[in-house]
C-alpha cells in the first residue's frame, strides 16, 4: 500500500510539474503530501509545510492555464500571496536564527547533520567534519539567505542569487539529513 501511494504521489507531482494540473491531481497530491510528510513528523521538516501551503494555494486559487482574464487575475493574486507568505516565513525564520549564537558559530548546522534519526544520503568527508569555519560559513549563509528572501520581489542580480541559495540550502538538508 505504501509503495502504491508513493508511486501515486510521485506521478501526481510529475503531472503538476509538467503543467498537467487538474483538480483531482492537485487534491490527490495535497492529501498524499499530508499523509506522508505532515502527519508523520519523522519525515517532516520546514519545507514540507511550505509545499503543503503551496498545494493549498493551488487548490484555492485555480489550476491549469487560465482561459479568461478574471481567472488569470485570481491565479496571479494566489501566486503573489504565496510568495508573500514565503517571504514572511523565511524572513522570520532567519531573524530567529540570527538572535542566537548557534547559527553564527556553526553549531546548529553541525548538530543538524549529526542527527541520528536518518542516515545522510551523502557521506560528509572526514576532512570537512573538523573544519569549524566551514560549518560557521554554512550557518551564516543560512541566516543571510533567509533574512534576505523578501528581496526576491525586486528584479535583478539579487533575486537569482537568493533563490539559488535557498534551493541549495534545501538540497543540502535533504542530502545531509537523509
Amino acid at each position: 500500500v505504501v509503495y502504491t501511494l508513493a508511486s501515486l504521489y510521485i506521478s501526481c507531482g510529475l503531472l503538476l510539474f509538467l503543467g498537467r494540473t487538474t483538480l483531482v491531481v492537485t487534491l490527490t497530491l495535497f492529501f498524499l503530501h499530508y499523509v506522508f510528510f505532515i502527519s508523520n513528523y519523522t519525515w517532516s521538516y520546514g519545507a514540507d509545510y511550505l509545499a503543503q501551503t503551496g498545494l493549498f494555494f493551488s487548490l484555492l486559487f485555480g489550476l491549469g492555464t487560465p482561459k479568461d482574464t478574471s481567472r488569470k487575475t485570481w491565479m496571479l493574486i494566489g501566486h503573489h500571496l504565496f510568495r508573500l507568505q514565503l517571504s514572511f516565513v523565511y524572513f522570520f525564520a532567519g531573524l530567529g536564527k540570527a538572535m542566537g549564537t548557534a547559527w553564527w558559530n556553526g553549531e546548529a548546522i553541525w548538530k543538524a547533520v549529526q542527527q541520528p534519526f536518518a542516515p545522510p544520503l551523502i557521506a560528509i568527508p572526514i576532512a570537512v567534519q573538523h573544519l569549524a569555519p566551514f560549518w560557521m560559513l554554512l550557518g551564516i549563509l543560512t541566516v543571510i539567505f533567509e533574512i534576505s528572501y523578501p528581496l526576491v520581489w525586486i528584479r535583478g542580480v539579487v533575486r537569482p542569487t537568493i533563490i539559488t541559495g535557498i534551493v541549495l540550502m534545501h538540497v543540502g538538508i535533504g542530502l545531509c539529513m537523509g
